[in-house]
Formats: structure tokens, sequence, C-alpha cells
């Protein structure tokens, strides 16, 4: 069993085994030989009001890949024989290998995106000449789902729409990450939505 990873603060999930061609029209066929590109251009857009909501570079970082590869091994004796446990079972031992791949990739990490507490759809353009994924926030068994993306994946130039529910309480944050099926390029938007108590007055 193996897990990937993007050497850097988060974790990320990374689709395996697709195969895409970066063109410069979605409709091409494409040229497997061109690098893809991915980029995020704002503002976001309220499309229940029109406001519109800037988006910042914060950081953007060469990285790599990393695989965690967990290695199981059975416990031998002296005499090289498997050792059975109480329960009748051989006793197994895991270890943990990490491996990094000749993967590269480009991380852009976003300023936050500050939205209001009511309830809202939201619009921003995604640039590419390729496959693109937006990659579904994770939340706990405990968790209020709030924030939810419309658009799950794409090609080319297109748009990116998330949904909001109205946040009665205070700031919740969620981070959105968008990347090329390629797994080269991977853009992380911190989605912020103020709380009716606590969102600044003329917001």
């Amino acid at each position: 069993m193996s897990g990937r990873f993007l050497f850097y603060i988060v974790a990320v999930s990374v689709v395996a085994g697709m195969v895409i061609s970066c063109s410069d029209e979605p409709r091409n066929p494409g040229d497997l030989s061109k690098k893809c590109e991915l980029s995020l251009d704002g503002p976001a857009i309220s499309l229940k009001t029109g406001q519109t909501f800037n988006i910042r570079v914060a950081r953007e970082t060469d990285t790599v890949y990393k695989y965690l590869h967990l290695v199981k091994d059975t416990v031998l004796d002296e005499d090289g024989m498997p050792v059975i446990g109480s329960d009748g079972y051989y006793i197994t031992t895991v270890d943990s290998v990490y491996v990094y791949s000749k993967i590269k990739a480009r991380l852009v990490e976003l300023e936050p995106l500050y939205v209001p507490a009511a309830a809202d759809t939201f619009s921003l353009n995604v640039n590419s000449n390729a496959r693109w994924l937006a990659l579904t926030p994770e939340y706990g068994p405990y968790d209020t789902k709030w924030y939810f993306n419309i658009t799950a994946t794409g090609g080319g130039d297109s748009r990116f729409d998330f949904r909001t529910t109205r946040n009665r309480q205070s700031l919740r944050v969620k981070w959105q990450e968008i990347i090329t099926s390629d797994s080269s390029v991977m853009y992380r938007l911190p989605i912020a939505q103020y709380g009716e108590k606590d969102q600044p007055e003329n917001f």
C-alpha cells in the first residue's frame, strides 16, 4: 500500500494513471510535448449581488513529490522461521519508506479570499491549456458542511464555481485546491467566510 504526498506543508490528493494532452484550445487533441499551464484569474464574482473579490498570490514554490510506501515484513526467529503470535497469526512489522519522485510541481498559494456571511455562489476564471481538477475539501464526521465546489473538473479556459451557506457564527475557512491532471501545477485558495458575528461593516 502506498500514498502520495506533495513535499510541502500540506498533503494533497493526486489522481493517478491519467494521461492528458495540453493544447491551445480545449477541443484540440493537443501536443503532449507542451508544458501544462494553469492560473486562476480574479476577481471572484458573486452571482447573487455582482460584488467582486480580488485574488492575490501569497507565494509560489517549486516542489517535488514524494511517495510513502508501507513495507510489511514477517518476523523471523533465529532459525529463519516465521514467529507465530498468541492469536495464531504470523507476527509482522510495518515500516515507512519515503521515495522522492522525478515529478516536479509548481505550487501557488493564494491569500485568503474573504466572502460575506450570507449564502452565495461565486465564480472565477480558470486559464489553462490542460484538463484540471478542483479537489473536494475534506470534512470531519461532525463538521458542518458549508462550502461546496460546484465545478469539480474542467478543461482549457473555463470557470470555477463554488457556493457557501449562511454563517451565523464567526469566521471559518476551507482550502480549495485546483490542480492540473498531470499534477504539475496546483493552486491553493483559502476560502474565508465571515460570520454574522464578526463581518466588518460595509463589507
